[in-house]
Order: structure tokens, then C-alpha cells, then sequence
């Protein structure tokens, strides 16, 4: 599924593809300017049509610091 993704540290907002509806909590792999980086959800914005996943959807996601 499409998904606008907002990444909170820089304001910049792209297209990714994901394999499933992405929640608030949840820690997603996206790849960015060729890098995998883990990335924690924090918002998720969409209409919820029956059961099916709303579209569009739009999450904010801050990257979750190396241990």
C-alpha cells in the first residue's frame, strides 16, 4: 500500500510502498536516499472504510536511535 510518509526531524515528506497498514507504536524499515534506517510511527492519518485500510494514508515517523 501507498503511504505518504512526514519524517518529523527534517519536515520532509515522501511516497513509500508498504507491505501492511503501518500503526501508531509500530517500527517500520524504510529505505531513504538508499539507506535502510528503522523508523518509529507516530501519527497515522486516513479514513477507515469498513475494514479495509484507508487511502490515503498519511504517518509521521522519527528515526529510532542506534543503541
Amino acid at each position: 500500500m501507498k503511504v505518504s510518509v512526514e519524517f518529523e526531524d527534517s519536515g520532509l515528506i515522501e511516497e513509500h510502498e508498504l507491505e501492511k497498514d503501518p500503526r501508531p507504536g509500530e517500527i517500520i524499515n524504510l529505505t531513504v536516499s538508499g539507506v535502510v534506517g528503522q523508523y518509529l510511527v507516530n501519527e497515522r492519518f486516513g479514513v477507515q472504510v469498513g475494514n479495509q485500510p484507508s487511502s490515503p494514508v498519511n504517518i509521521t515517523v522519527e528515526k529510532v536511535p542506534k543503541d
